[in-house]
């Protein structure tokens, strides 16, 4: 639908405290990361002034050893990309095959009826598919890290490129408005599709790594009026891997496709011709110690999308008389 300033202004205020939302459900999550990677700072440099003292007393070259391991990890990070580059080769076909897909979905999900024009029976359902977005918000993007956002039918794409360990989350709110024709219970069904790669590999000699890269997607609902609303918050992942390797951080090189899609759904009262706003958030996320690597939705076509959002209402049943 076309947005007045004032309804434009309310979406953007209910994005940013959404937002907020997924920030403080990562806070403590983030606290422990932050005072994990401390402790293992300092284990890291007493092992290795004890690994020092072994070298030393061994003869080993220790400056040979490290252009060694530079050579080792330059031919890693070669391997690496010539694999990259033929996944990027296939983000067109995973592109053509997510469209089938959403068409699919859609058709499988279509509303069955819409309200009758008028009398004699009032309306009891209502639904409708929104395929375009009325706003992509952008949160989280640290300088340098390439990013763009897009609307249009079936195609609300956000890309976005997370390079080595970039510590960065970012955070991309996009939002659905519709206005419901009856009262009863709304529901939401929203299609989101990830197509992208991802590649790591620990630093060779190091003594401990860990990391994870994760494309988190979260569905929250309500209305104009109050964007904290009575829908439930869900979540699911478009993507996640952890990793946690120990002395030598040797085996773990690796690159994934990312060809994936998840269908949250959540609920909840409105009354006629309230402005439900329907927002889909997805939390892009690399972060880690001692590795290289990256989370690719940007390049050669790859793209996060929230195809579009299933909405209806079915009026509440009467009571039931109590005799």
């Amino acid at each position: 639908m076309t947005l007045s300033e004032k309804h434009a202004a309310a979406i953007a205020k209910s994005s940013d405290a959404f937002r907020e939302r997924i920030v403080e459900s990562m806070a403590i999550e983030n606290e422990v990361r932050a005072y994990s990677a401390r402790s293992r700072k300092v284990a890291n440099a007493y092992r290795q002034k004890l690994l020092d003292k072994v070298f030393a007393q061994s003869g080993v070259d220790q400056d040979e050893l490290r252009k060694l391991q530079a050579a080792s990890v330059a031919s890693d990070q070669k391997f690496l990309r010539s694999l990259k580059s033929r996944v990027d080769d296939r983000s067109k076909e995973i592109n053509k095959s997510q469209k089938l897909r959403a068409d699919a979905f859609f058709r499988k999900h279509r509303p069955h009826h819409n309200i009758p024009p008028g009398p004699p029976a009032p309306p009891t359902y209502s639904g409708e598919i929104l395929l375009t977005a009325d706003s992509i918000e952008a949160y989280n993007i640290n300088p340098g890290i390439p990013y763009t956002t897009s609307v249009g039918p079936e195609k609300n794409i956000a890309r976005v490129w997370l390079q080595k360990t970039s510590n960065s989350s970012p955070i991309f709110v996009f939002s659905f408005l519709w206005v419901a024709p009856i009262a009863g219970s709304f529901d939401a069904i929203a299609l989101v599709d990830g197509n992208g790669s991802s590649s790591w590999q620990p630093e060779w000699g190091c003594l401990h790594t860990d990391g994870a890269q994760t494309a988190l997607v979260v569905l929250g609902l309500g209305t104009l009026e109050n964007p904290a609303g009575g829908g439930g918050v869900v979540q699911d992942y478009l993507y996640h891997r952890v990793w946690d390797f120990y002395p030598g951080c040797l085996d773990g090189i690796g690159l994934d496709i990312i060809d994936n899609g998840v269908s949250p759904e959540s609920s909840m009262q409105v009354m006629a011709g309230d402005a439900v706003l329907v927002q889909v958030a997805i939390n892009v996320n690399f972060h880690g110690d001692n590795l290289f690597g990256d989370l690719d939705f940007y390049n050669a076509g790859k793209e996060l999308n929230v195809a579009g959002v299933v909405v209806s209402v079915t009026a509440n049943p009467p009571p039931i008389p109590i005799s």
